[in-house]
């Protein structure tokens, strides 16, 4: 179970962020992407804006809307898709965007131990994003996840960068996560 509290909601965004339920913020994640993408110099960080050298998408919550589990009998096991559909949300609750994903499952799981990897694209009204990686069993127990991002279309084209979640709200079937995309 999620060390989260249940009874937060999505409104508690802000509050989830200030008791660190998302551990790495948008200005620290814009850092370490400029630099390993070679956008600016390690030496050359103190001083620069490196928010306005990147695309940062901040303050979206994911809401799952549909999963498909494809499993051969019985539970999910090494192998076992699961597609999905989910909704991205701004902080005013507008929905700005739609992620459709597939994820495998990387090992035979007791079900709270499911390292998943990871492919999706971010359709929003300004361009799509791909999102790759794995995520493991400390994402159901507040951890924020990171998964690589590529812009594939309109605005996001040709960045490359990162895209957090953590869980902040839900139940099993239907979890809240909060999201940032920071593309460089």
């Amino acid at each position: 179970m999620s060390d989260i509290d249940p009874n937060e909601t999505r409104a508690g965004l802000d509050e989830a962020k200030a008791f660190g339920a998302i551990g790495i913020s948008a200005q620290g994640l814009a850092i370490a992407t400029a630099v390993l993408r070679g956008a600016i110099e390690p030496a050359d960080v103190p001083g620069t804006d490196v928010l306005g050298r990147c695309i940062v998408l901040d303050g979206l919550r994911e809401v799952v809307e549909k999963m498909q589990l494809h499993v051969d009998g019985g539970l999910p096991q090494q192998g076992t898709v699961a597609e999905y559909v989910d909704a991205l949300f701004d902080r005013d609750d507008n929905r700005v965007g739609t992620i459709t994903g597939t994820a495998v499952l990387l090992a035979d799981p007791p079900m709270t131990h499911l390292w998943q990897l990871h492919r999706n694209v971010a359709e929003f009204d300004d361009g799509t994003i791909e999102a790759v990686g794995i995520l493991g069993p400390s994402l159901a127990q507040g951890a924020t996840g990171v998964l690589s991002v590529t812009g594939l279309s309109g605005r996001y084209a040709g960045r490359h960068g990162h895209r957090t979640l953590a869980l902040i709200d839900g139940d099993g079937d239907t979890p809240h996560y909060a999201v940032t995309y920071v593309l460089c």
